[in-house]
Formats: C-alpha cells, structure tokens, sequence
C-alpha cells in the first residue's frame, strides 16, 4: 500500500502493534460476550447456535472433555463463522491496519476453541510454547480460565487472552447487559436462576 510505503518505518512498527493488540483484545471481548451468551440463554433447539449452546452447558459438567477434541472438529466451527467477515474486509477494506486489526481479530476468534481447550490441558500435556505464551499473559491461562468453572458461571467468559475479564467483570458489565435483556425479553440468565440442562445431570450421574 502507497500510504505504509510513505510512513516512516517506526510509525509503521507503531501503528502495526496497534492494530495487532486491538486485534487481540476486541477477540477477547467478542468470545466473552458469545460465551456469556451461549452459557446463559436458549437451548438446544435455539435455531443456528442450539447445538453450541448444549455444546457449553455439557462442557459445564464435564469440562475435561474438550481436551478430547482434535483441532479440525474443535475450531471449525469457529473458523466458518469468522470466514464471511475475512472476505468481506477483503474486498471491500484497504487500509491496511485496519485489515491487520481484522485478520488478527478473526484469528483469535477462528482459534478461541483451541485456546479455550489449552485453558484445561495439564501442563504437563501442553506444548512448551503453549505454556511460555500462557505464563506471560499472551493467551489466557489455565489458572485464570479455571475460576469461570465455579458455579454459578458469572465470570471469566473472555477465552483469548483473558485481559478482558477483570474489566467486564469489575465493571459489571454483564450484569447490566442481562438486565437489558431481562428488559426487553423477561429471561433471566442461567447463572441467576441456576437452570441447568437435566438430561445432561442425568447423562453424567448415570456415567
């Protein structure tokens, strides 16, 4: 691009971090407002999202099994989703940060499946490069991720690098965001009324 060509070279490195952080951070924010949403409302006959709803409430009561998962059937459907916005800033963005902020941010997205699965691998069984990027605050970490596993599951929702979490959740903004939708709508969430899906109480009573 004509205008990175004409920017000086530290302008570029700067505007470039920019670009990647926000990228970063906004993923952060979009899987904590989507887990919010998938944990505490619908079921699973919600039209489009009803299979990830059930999805994350079997996770709720038997969270170790997402490290079961292989990496094509853990982040594909992550991935298809994010695809028509990739295309769409494709063809009809051109300036270039913006589309470095929009690939990162869709990357982070595309891959918040397996960050997430990352979050409840031991250790011991994650890659060295894993553990290094968790330990320094790059993804989210294990011990971080762990505590939104504490019923009643009203915190901790942000699956990418975590940053998110102790903003929304010391502001309160999930709480005000479910009022709204208690406003509009009537419906409380699961972490308020503690609802929870029973044939997956009764799947993991009779395992």
């Amino acid at each position: 691009s004509m205008l990175v060509s004409a920017l000086p070279l530290p302008q570029v490195f700067f505007y470039s971090c920019v670009a990647i952080l926000a990228g970063m951070e906004f993923a952060d924010f979009g899987t904590g407002v989507y887990h919010f949403s998938v944990d505490n409302y619908g079921s699973a006959k919600t039209p489009v999202v009803g299979s990830q709803i059930e999805a994350f409430q079997g996770h709720h009561e038997e969270p170790w099994t997402i490290t079961y998962r292989d990496f094509c059937n853990n982040c594909f459907p992550t991935c298809v989703a994010t695809m028509p916005f990739l295309v769409a800033f494709e063809i009809f963005c051109s300036a270039p940060f913006v589309l470095l902020w929009a690939v990162v941010a869709c990357a982070g997205i595309a891959f918040c499946q397996e960050f997430h699965k990352w979050s409840h691998t031991l250790r011991s069984q994650c890659h060295p490069v894993v553990n290094w990027l968790q330990d320094r605050g790059i993804l989210v970490h294990r011990s971080a991720h762990l505590r939104h596993h504490k019923p009643p599951f009203e915190t901790n929702y942000c699956i990418v690098t975590g940053h998110m979490n102790p903003i929304l959740d010391r502001s309160g903004f999930f709480t005000r965001l479910a009022d709204i939708i208690a406003r509009f709508t009537g419906v409380r969430p699961r972490c308020e009324t503690g609802d929870r899906f029973a044939y997956l109480l009764d799947r993991r009573q009779k395992d």
